[in-house]
């Protein structure tokens, strides 16, 4: 039974913390320009509530909405543009939390994600 306990446990807790995070990622070339898009990637961990909004690779945005909000606005700059991430939580009458994130860079929508 010892053993038994020993290992539900641990998967158990493994469980429910690797399957909290949801990850989208879109494509977006700037005004004008003629290189490569860039790939925008978001990141939201439920059980944290961290927002993680990625550029190539490059972390750019990184945040909470809080514990008592259900809205925020982060902000942060790659290769000089301005970059936002507007966040909105909303929990459903059954208890379902789910996230929205609209990034925009220089003022543009540049990707629109829904956790």
């Amino acid at each position: 039974m010892n053993l038994l306990i020993k290992l539900v446990i641990p998967l158990v807790v493994v469980g429910l913390f690797s399957g909290c995070t949801a990850t989208s990622s879109a494509s977006y070339r700037t005004r004008g320009s003629t290189g490569a898009a860039w790939q925008v990637q978001g990141t939201w961990n439920q059980a944290s509530d961290k927002v993680r909004i990625t550029i190539d690779e490059a972390e750019v945005i990184a945040g909470k909405v809080g514990m008592f909000s259900t809205s925020k606005t982060l902000t942060g700059k790659y290769k000089n543009h301005d970059v936002t991430a507007m966040l909105s939580r909303s929990t459903s009458f059954m208890g379902v939390e789910k996230m929205h994130c609209i990034v925009s860079i220089d003022g543009e929508i540049a990707a629109n994600f829904d956790w």
